[in-house]
């Protein structure tokens, strides 16, 4: 054995990591070329001169003021297409949010096909949100609502009709909540008989403050009457929109709104609390 001093050996490196090769991107591809539609753009010219003002047929009963409904709308924009050869033929629809979370989570997509009697066409698609507001409507009811005014909103965007501002759409409706009813309070006091409405306009504006008065009193929720009213009229065929029902419907309405409000008292007087 010798006393030979062995040269200190360094510890092994790890190999290095061969260097990650990223993929090569994708090729993104052209947009599509926008359809030639010549006809059908001619004559959806001549469907925007063809429109005319449109009548303002129904009040906001909230802030007091006329406006153009959905449907009226809809009707002068259907008459400037049907004269110029224009149509909207719908396809398919589909409501979203199911899986999502929250009251406003909902959106109904729509597809169409705008087309030309010359044959063209071209396909049209409209999101709108589903709204249930907090007075109880249904997902069913928000969505039959939501189709109607995207339809309306679609074809005054299309045709560059006059702006509208009716209650039930966008800028004109009240969503502030309602207020909550102070834990003590002295009882309402009763109010002065009104003379009866005498016609569906006037009908209208009083089944809302009815409604009002009656929620006030803590008789029933904030527009649990006056969707208890619409439904009725519905189910006497007589539309959605109050303001445009027969002028024979406002008298039996005025009794129903009478017994409801009679069930309402009795019903409150059961539960001890109401006191006159």
């Amino acid at each position: 054995m010798t006393n030979e001093v062995l040269p200190k050996q360094e510890p092994a490196r790890p190999a290095a990591a061969p260097a990650r090769v990223l993929p090569a991107p994708r090729p993104v591809p052209p947009a599509a070329a926008a359809p030639s539609c010549p006809q059908l753009a001619q004559a959806l010219c001549a469907a925007r001169k063809k429109v005319r003002p449109i009548e303002k047929d129904a009040v906001n009963a909230f802030h007091r003021y006329k406006y153009a409904s959905a449907d009226g709308i809809i009707e002068e924009a259907l008459r400037a297409m049907d004269e110029t050869g224009l149509a909207l033929v719908p396809i398919r629809q589909t409501i979203d949010g199911h899986e999502a979370r929250g009251a406003n989570r909902f959106e109904l997509t729509r597809h169409f096909l705008l087309i030309h009697t010359s044959g063209e066409t071209l396909p049209v698609e409209v999101v709108w949100p589903i709204v249930p507001d907090e007075r109880g409507r249904p997902l069913d009811k928000a969505a039959a609502a939501a189709v109607t005014l995207s339809l309306a909103y679609y074809l005054r965007d299309l045709l560059l009709m006059p702006r509208v501002d009716p209650a039930e759409q966008v800028e004109g409706r009240e969503d502030r909540p309602a207020a909550r009813p102070a834990a003590a309070r002295p009882a309402a006091a009763k109010p002065r008989r009104k003379p009866e409405p005498r016609t569906p306009a006037e009908l209208l504006a009083w089944v809302h403050e009815t409604d009002t008065w009656a929620s006030r009193r803590d008789w029933v929720a904030e527009g649990a009457l006056f969707t208890a009213v619409l439904d009725a009229g519905r189910a006497e065929g007589w539309g959605d929109a109050i303001e445009k029902w027969p002028q024979e419907a406002v008298s039996p309405t005025v009794n129903f709104v009478r017994k409801q409000l009679q069930d309402m008292k009795a019903a409150r007087a059961g539960q001890g609390g109401e006191h006159e």
